[in-house]
């Protein structure tokens, strides 16, 4: 049947009442110590300012996306409690609550707080476009988190840029930009995730795969002007007694590809970390745990023909110096 203008007309009612349902989905947030615990899309009104103690916004259900929409989130790190302005994890009881899966949270800035995003037990969540500024532990902070993806945010002034810690997997890291933090980007015990095309700058550490990280693929990264580049290291315990040290075992398996380190004290290592000294050294084994392709870099420390010697690239080969990537 061919529709006239009458037929839309009488149409119009229906269109209307399903954008207002559409329309009605969206949800305003406007306080601190808020907890979204159903699906859906949120919407910060204002910029927040909490109180200490009082995280901003705890997401504690599936299918969520939190729109800060240029808004700031700003935290008293100052009390007993750990505070972050978004916690994206679910509660350990019932356990089926507990691994939060296709969470959202963009376009805003988080400031102040212990971690500025804390994703906790979290399958799929996604972080673009914030500002982590001035977070004392970590600007955004996997713990067990798998799948997520952490892309074109920026990070300044954190204690760590962006840290996975204890089974986080199949990790996105990507397009970043991270500047005087001590730790910019920091794996342990890391699988199967991919760090790529982020700018590190005058940064203490720059990129680390610490123990029990494997299958991780670092490619197309810029570190430059801190002390240590791109480390994949081990870590020299001291038990009780102190008189056989014990050392968990240095990162393996994973892939260094076509990065950019220079400017570092040391730009590329792959070494054993002294927890009580701060010192390094290669492994006694001497032996090559990764596979280090086509980097360019200045000075190296690591095994013996690891490495490899360093080549000259370009954007095509790095994208993190590709504006267009």
């Amino acid at each position: 049947m061919k529709m006239n203008r009458n037929h839309i007309w009488l149409l119009l009612p229906v269109l209307m009442l399903a954008a207002g349902s559409v329309f009605a989905k969206q949800h305003d947030v406007t306080e601190c110590g808020t907890e979204i615990d159903q699906p859906g899309k949120y919407r910060l009104m204002n910029d927040m300012s909490c109180a200490p103690d009082v995280s901003g916004v705890w997401i504690t259900a599936p299918d969520v996306t939190l729109d800060l929409r240029g808004h700031t989130i700003s935290c008293d790190a100052s009390g007993d409690e750990l505070v972050a302005a978004v916690i994206i994890g679910g509660d350990v009881d019932p356990p089926s609550q507990m691994f939060l899966e296709n969470v959202r949270v963009r376009n805003g800035t988080a400031s102040g707080c212990d971690d500025g995003i804390l994703l906790w037990f979290s399958v799929g969540a996604k972080v673009s476009k914030m500002n982590l500024e001035n977070n004392i532990d970590g600007g955004i902070t996997l713990v067990v988190a798998t799948n997520s993806e952490i892309k074109n945010n920026r990070f300044m002034n954190n204690g760590i840029g962006i840290g996975s810690w204890w089974g986080g997997s199949g990790n996105l890291i990507k397009g970043n930009y991270i500047s005087y933090v001590g730790s910019a980007i920091d794996l342990n015990q890391e699988t199967d995730s991919n760090i790529k095309c982020n700018i590190v700058e005058q940064s203490f550490f720059g990129i680390s795969a610490g123990p029990y990280s494997t299958g991780n693929t670092l490619q197309g990264n810029l570190v430059i002007d801190g002390f240590s580049g791109i480390m994949l290291y081990g870590v020299e315990h001291l038990p009780v007694p102190p008189d056989d040290p014990e050392i968990a075992p240095v990162a393996s398996g994973n892939l260094v590809k076509h990065n950019v380190a220079l400017g570092n004290f040391m730009d590329m290592s792959e070494i054993v970390y002294v927890l009580a000294t701060g010192d390094v050294y290669v492994d006694p084994g001497d032996t090559c745990q990764n596979s280090w392709m086509n980097n360019q870099f200045g000075f190296e420390m690591g095994p013996s023909n690891c490495i490899g010697l360093p080549v000259e690239l370009d954007e095509d080969d790095v994208c993190a110096l590709d504006a267009d990537d």
